[in-house]
């Protein structure tokens, strides 16, 4: 799968850009009229300027259409809490990601930070879990820093954010 991707600067005070792995409402989309061209744009607020994504997983259910989405500045530091600086910007076709379809034309993006070395897959399969428990709201939990909710583990670490993006 081609991931292309960028980072920069943050040049204005919108609000959109307040919390770090928080999906960028109305600044990110979806776009395109035939399915096997239709890209995702995402924009996530970072800390820094070392931020790439080194992967995509379709975790998608009958009811929310997901994307995990893995990013990393290679530290062990917790970043969530500092300052937004930076817009990591992706770009990707949906068709790559194994997607067939959007439910009710969204995508929920779930954001993990995450160092190459300790991600595992058993944190795909927790964030499965929880989207096929809890649809289009599964991102609200990681950025809520919520561990559980009605005894279902949310993703782990707490570096974790996301939201839902529309087709245009």
């Amino acid at each position: 799968m081609r991931i292309n991707q960028s980072i920069r600067e943050i040049n204005s005070h919108d609000p959109a850009f307040n919390n770090n792995f928080m999906v960028a409402g109305g600044h990110s989309y979806i776009e395109g009229e035939i399915f096997e061209e239709t890209r995702a744009y995402i924009k996530i607020p970072v800390s820094n300027a070392n931020y790439l994504c080194y992967s995509i997983y379709n975790i998608s259910c009958p009811t929310a259409t997901t994307v995990y989405v893995v990013i990393t500045d290679n530290t062990h530091n917790e970043r969530k809490p500092e300052e937004t600086t930076h817009i990591l910007e992706l770009d990707f076709m949906l068709h790559e990601t194994g997607i067939t379809s959007l439910y009710r034309n969204k995508l929920q993006i779930i954001v993990l930070s995450d160092h190459p070395e300790d991600f595992n897959s058993s944190l795909v399969d927790e964030a499965r879990t929880l989207v096929s428990s809890l649809g289009l709201s599964a991102y609200e939990d990681p950025c809520d820093d919520k561990k559980t909710i009605d005894g279902i583990k949310t993703v782990q670490p707490q570096e974790a954010c996301g939201g839902v993006i529309t087709r245009l």
